[in-house]
């Protein structure tokens, strides 16, 4: 029988949104590294927001939250969703209600918090520890990082180096290379991010201003 990991659990649990149809894994899935492969994402009902899920990996480091950074904290960030009317579309009130009716829930909320009654913010705490457990640091990219800044490797990462093909480590000097993918002006570092908020230039008119609201 699978180990029941109650913070994982709310993750995939669709009784936090309006109709019992979705939850934070429908979007963000498992299969797509924690993203949505649509441009995008679908709330309850078929609703369609005006943005993508992003993928989900390394959030402890983040320093803001949302494609426009609105929030500041992962737990601020995880209230937002399910209250949202193009997402889950359900008012915490009765998502705690829902919650507080499963009895192994409350449980777990008592042996890690030491709480009777369960709150939204303790249900974003437990939320955010799921999600910061998705570390990539067995990835090519990572591997492929290290390696390039001479940083020591673990078992894991030396075992995952064997598998990593010229190719692609002809792609990753493309990548930071300036007469060539000339990339790592935003992505760059162990995160492959700059963490700045930037006009991309892609678009003559923006439909989504973003910061700029």
């Amino acid at each position: 029988m699978k180990e029941f990991i109650w913070d994982e659990c709310f993750f995939y649990d669709k009784t936090l949104s309006l109709d019992n149809t979705i939850s934070c894994g429908s979007c963000h899935a498992p299969s797509n590294s924690f993203s949505d492969l649509n441009q995008f994402s679908s709330g309850v009902n078929g609703t369609l927001g005006n943005r993508n899920s992003i993928a989900l990996f390394n959030l402890g480091w983040q320093k803001s939250f949302f494609w426009d950074g609105r929030a500041k904290t992962l737990e601020d960030q995880i209230l937002q969703p399910v209250e949202n009317p193009v997402e889950m579309h359900l008012s915490w009130q009765e998502a705690v209600s829902r919650l507080q009716s499963k009895l192994e829930y409350r449980n777990q909320f008592f042996k890690a918090f030491g709480i009777t009654e369960i709150t939204k913010e303790y249900t974003a705490k437990a939320i955010a520890q799921f999600l910061r457990t998705m570390i990539s640091g067995t990835a090519k990219f990572d591997v492929i990082y290290k390696m390039k800044n001479n940083l020591p490797l673990t078992t894991d990462e030396q075992a995952v180096s064997l598998t990593i093909t010229n190719e692609e480590i002809a792609g990753y000097d493309l990548f930071g290379d300036l007469n060539g993918g000339d990339c790592f002006h935003c992505h760059n570092g162990p995160l492959m991010q700059v963490q700045i908020f930037s006009n991309n230039g892609l678009d003559a008119n923006f439909t989504d201003p973003g910061r700029g609201v």
